[in-house]
């Protein structure tokens, strides 16, 4: 992965029901079905996407960049009695050096304890408090690196339009 666009192939192993299969944090393009539809729709085709829908027994190729954002990326399907059983699925592709992001942390780990669901308290909502916190936010450098994003942007818009 590190940065680099990446095939996959998402296969609908058995049972009856369609997966809307959703990968988050990157758009990507469809690029083949086979053992169903055995076609890119149109509307598939015409641009990148978010989630595909997977039949019985099909398998989609597509190919997503993993970049310029580093860390857990989470793949799940969209039908909720499916992603609460095990169709939820988070992946690292780690640190980027090529990207700029070096030893320092960039939300690599969800779990860590900066990140984690905390107790509601009334303190946490005083002008002070949310003053603190959007400081804190800043200071993590989350969009220090925009002329990246429009970078990889285009390439995935040129990435579209070759195909």
């Amino acid at each position: 992965m590190i940065g680099r666009s990446t095939i996959w192939e998402l296969r609908h192993g058995g049972g009856n029901a369609t997966h809307p299969v959703h990968i988050h944090l990157v758009d990507f393009q469809v690029l083949s079905r086979t053992g169903g539809r055995n076609a890119v729709s149109s509307y598939e085709a015409a641009g990148m996407k978010d989630v595909v829908w997977i039949a019985p027994n099909e398998t989609v190729r597509v190919v997503a960049r993993y970049a310029p954002w580093d860390g857990v990326y989470m793949f799940h399907c969209h039908n909720l009695v499916h992603e609460d059983h095990d169709m939820l699925v988070a992946f690292n592709v780690t640190q980027l050096e090529k990207w700029g992001y070096d030893s320092e942390t960039h939300f690599i780990d969800p779990m860590e304890p900066a990140f984690r669901p905390k107790n509601v308290v009334p303190e946490d909502y005083t002008d002070e408090a949310v003053k603190r916190k959007i400081e804190w936010f800043w200071g993590t450098n989350a969009y220090n690196r925009t002329s990246i994003v429009k970078r990889v942007g285009r390439n995935l818009m040129a990435i579209s339009s070759s195909a």
